[in-house]
């Protein structure tokens, strides 16, 4: 497929902008790519008419891109479309089965697309969420070796039940199911091609000193570098808890919380980030405790971040296991539980917890080892 004149082409579907605030690890993917000397189109999917109807978040503070192809910078293309629909969770079993034949047409709609884009592809990778729906479009427009990046359990997601169904069943069409945990991995053990690619940091940005972003006054500072699955009451009781401490919350919240000791500083850019995290003394990691969320240890940047620096950190307990020392678990459901870890942490020596976390190369060399 690659010619000698041309550099081998990777296109990467994601729900994800390339210009955002938040970086996921698609956006570091795509930039470890054309690092490599690939050419990258990286296609923002899954937004319609409904997105614009809903309000949804994902669309607000968003610089977004011009319909169509785009270029950005050498070596790097975004694409975006707005279809009339997209597949959604109506919350209620009988509307979705009453909308399960309008939305299985939802792929049809990016048919030209899906062609256009990865008819010269060499690579194509689907990230975990409505990207999965595509696959069976790209296999047959495109020759491209295909990666599944599984960067979330779309079982505990807010997902149309159309996604978890072509998770599997679309699975055997990839040629790689790339997972950071073995808890995804299991998911995926009956159908095999499973690539253990681990979740990355860029650890210079942590190794350069910067300047601390907090006033004084204050006992602890506890930082939220992230509001995936955030789960509001139990932050709201650890603050009630701890009213010398401060608590900062990093992230995107549908309604941000309140209190004196609380500060909502929303969603910022990766660079501003990370002086929060690196002067922390406390780093929160306040998933909504579901069964599943066990992924997120080996998946959460953030978490990773806070291992990184070797920042005591509060999770549920079924997040608090033997690879994540640094991580000290409570029940949401007991604020004694929640008092107690708040109290482990903060006398945890963090010279003992610092973890090697590997860098975005590591992922990037699992997802093109299926074009050696």
């Amino acid at each position: 497929m690659t010619s000698p004149d041309r550099p081998r082409i990777a296109v990467l579907f994601t729900g994800h902008f390339y210009r955002q605030g938040r970086r996921g690890s698609m956006h570091w993917l795509a930039d470890q790519l054309r690092d490599h000397g690939w050419s990258v189109r990286f296609v923002t999917f899954g937004y319609s008419w409904l997105s614009l109807l809903t309000r949804d978040v994902r669309l607000a503070g968003v610089e977004r891109p011009p319909h169509g192809l785009s270029s950005v910078g050498p070596g790097l293309d975004t694409y975006f479309a707005i279809k009339p629909f997209h597949p959604i969770d109506l919350r209620k079993p009988l509307l979705n089965r009453l909308a399960r034949p309008v939305f299985d047409r939802f792929g049809a709609l990016w048919s030209g697309d899906v062609r256009h884009l990865t008819a010269d592809a060499d690579l194509v990778v689907l990230e975990s969420g409505l990207p999965v729906l595509l696959a069976p479009l790209v296999r047959r427009h495109s020759r491209a070796r295909m990666v599944y990046r599984v960067n979330d359990d779309v079982r505990i997601m807010r997902m149309p039940p159309a996604v978890p169904r072509a998770e599997i069943d679309h699975a055997p069409l990839f040629d790689r199911i790339s997972v950071a945990s073995p808890i995804l991995a299991e998911r995926f053990a009956a159908i095999g091609r499973i690539g253990m690619d681990p979740m990355g940091l860029d650890a210079a940005k942590f190794r350069q000193p910067h300047p601390s972003p907090f006033d004084s006054g204050w006992e602890k500072e506890a930082v939220c570098a992230g509001t995936s699955h955030f789960d509001a009451p139990t932050v709201l009781t650890m603050a009630a808890l701890r009213p010398r401490w401060r608590f900062h919350i990093l992230g995107r919240l549908r309604e941000p919380i309140e209190g004196p000791n609380i500060v909502c500083h929303g969603e910022q850019p990766f660079d501003r980030v990370v002086p929060y995290v690196q002067h922390a003394d406390i780093g929160l990691a306040p998933y909504r405790d579901l069964p599943g969320v066990e992924y997120q240890t080996h998946h959460s940047n953030r978490l990773l971040q806070y291992a990184a620096l070797g920042l005591p950190t509060v999770g549920p307990r079924r997040m608090a296991h033997l690879d994540a020392p640094y991580l000290v678990g409570y029940d949401p459901t007991d604020t004694a539980s929640i008092d107690a870890a708040l109290t482990r942490a903060a006398g945890l020596d963090r010279t003992l917890l610092t973890a090697n976390v590997p860098g975005w190369d590591a992922l990037y060399r699992g997802i093109v080892s299926v074009c050696e």
